[in-house]
């Protein structure tokens, strides 16, 4: 486990971490299991060291300018995921600026 967790610790922190997670996951079941009797998860923290992860800002938008972004971007809609991501242009009336979802790709099917 410390060698596979070394190699990415403070490289790609938050895949360490999750890798950290899943294997800790997994020997909590080999210990439910009567296969083992500790997780050496709990003690690599102070091996492995702090994860100097670098924090990047994202400008936020100045709060004047809120509402004609809003009005720009589609924020709201009532879709699901799967009728968005199969949308085809010629659902679309651009002039109207309306979507017509078909019936048999909605949950109602109407």
């Amino acid at each position: 486990m410390l060698e596979v967790l070394t190699s990415i610790w403070h490289v790609k922190v938050q895949t360490a971490r999750n890798v950290r997670q899943h294997i800790s996951a997994v020997t909590e079941w080999a210990i439910a299991m009567n296969l083992r009797s500790d997780n050496p998860c709990d003690r690599l923290g102070p091996v492995l060291g702090k994860q100097n992860e670098v924090v990047r800002h994202i400008r936020a938008l100045p709060h004047r300018n809120v509402a004609a972004a809003i009005s720009t971007v589609v924020v709201l809609t009532a879709a699901r995921t799967g009728e968005v991501r199969l949308a085809t242009w010629d659902e679309m009336d651009a002039a109207g600026r309306v979507w017509t979802v078909p019936a048999l790709r909605m949950k109602a099917k109407r």
